[in-house]
C-alpha cells in the first residue's frame, strides 16, 4: 500500500501512528510527573522499607538467589540488592510487579484521556471511529 513511499494526506503509515501514540504517552507521563493542571491522578505510596526488609549485597545475592526469590514471593516484600552500600535493584513478587505496571498504565491512560478532553474543549475535531480502527489495523 505504501510501496512508493508517498502517501496521500488522508493516509498515514502505521509506523507514524505508533510513533505519535508513543509521543503522546511520553508527554502524558511528563505531565503526570509535573502534576499538570486538570490531571486527576490517584496518588498512592509504597511504604518505606520496614525493619525486616532485607538488603543484600550483590556478591551475597549470587550465592542466595533462590532464597531471596522465595522470600520475596512468600512475604510479598521486596528484597533490595546493593552494591557498595547503595541500593541498586530489588527482587519483587511478580504479582506485585504486574500490579505496579497496571497502575502506571492506568495513570498514563487517564492523563491521555484528560489531554484528549482538553484538546476537544479547545476546539479540536474528534477523530471518526472508522479512522481510528483503520489506523490501528482493526
Amino acid at each position: 500500500m505504501y510501496s512508493s513511499g508517498v502517501t496521500t494526506g488522508a493516509e498515514e503509515p502505521k509506523a507514524s501512528v505508533r510513533a505519535a501514540a508513543k509521543n503522546r504517552r511520553r508527554d502524558a507521563a511528563r505531565q503526570l510527573r509535573k502534576g499538570a493542571a486538570g490531571t486527576q491522578v490517584t496518588r498512592w505510596t509504597l511504604s518505606s522499607p520496614s525493619s525486616d526488609t532485607e538488603t543484600v549485597s550483590m556478591s551475597d545475592a549470587r550465592d542466595r538467589l533462590g532464597d531471596l526469590v522465595s522470600r520475596a514471593v512468600h512475604t510479598k516484600e521486596p528484597v533490595y540488592l546493593s552494591r557498595r552500600g547503595r541500593r541498586i535493584a530489588a527482587v519483587i513478587d511478580s504479582d506485585t510487579l504486574d500490579r505496579l505496571v497496571e497502575l502506571a498504565e492506568d495513570a498514563i491512560d487517564a492523563a491521555e484521556a484528560n489531554t484528549a478532553r482538553a484538546e476537544l474543549a479547545d476546539g479540536a475535531d474528534p477523530v471518526p471511529w472508522d479512522e481510528v480502527k483503520r489506523d490501528l489495523g482493526l
